[in-house]
Order: C-alpha cells, then sequence, then structure tokens
C-alpha cells in the first residue's frame, strides 16, 4: 500500500542535492548505485537547531526555556 502523499523521484533528488550543496549529506557510489550519508551526526544536529530556538523565541538564554518547560509539563 503506497503513502498518501508519497514522493515523486524527482522530488527526492531535488532534496538530496539541497542537503548535499548545505554539507549535510555525501552521496557515494556503490555497487551501482548512488548511496546518500549524513554528514554530521544526530546529538551536532540537535544542538544546533535547539540553540537556533534559543536565539529565536528566547534571547540566546537556555533558562527561559527551562522556565517555560517547567511552567508548563504539559509540552
Amino acid at each position: 500500500m503506497k503513502a498518501a502523499n508519497a514522493w515523486g523521484d524527482a522530488t527526492i533528488k531535488t532534496l538530496l542535492h539541497r542537503l548535499m550543496q548545505k554539507g549535510a549529506v555525501r552521496s557515494q557510489k556503490e555497487d551501482g548505485r548512488q548511496r546518500y550519508h549524513a554528514v554530521i551526526d544526530r546529538q551536532a544536529y540537535v544542538e544546533g537547531e535547539v540553540q537556533d530556538l534559543l536565539d529565536r523565541l528566547f534571547d540566546g538564554k537556555p533558562d527561559r526555556l527551562v522556565a517555560l518547560l517547567a511552567e508548563r509539563p504539559d509540552l
């Protein structure tokens, strides 16, 4: 059964190309096929995203995010 919003080959290739341009993904030919690998690990990615969130919404101050989470345990 196909997913309701299956991505087409061209869309996937475009996404991979853009990720390669940003340095997030590298490609390597293996056994006649193009294989793609992440360049950064998950931990580094998560830390960067959290820092971006802090900068955008909390003036770069982690204590403000912690205070919000303490006030709203349902988040």
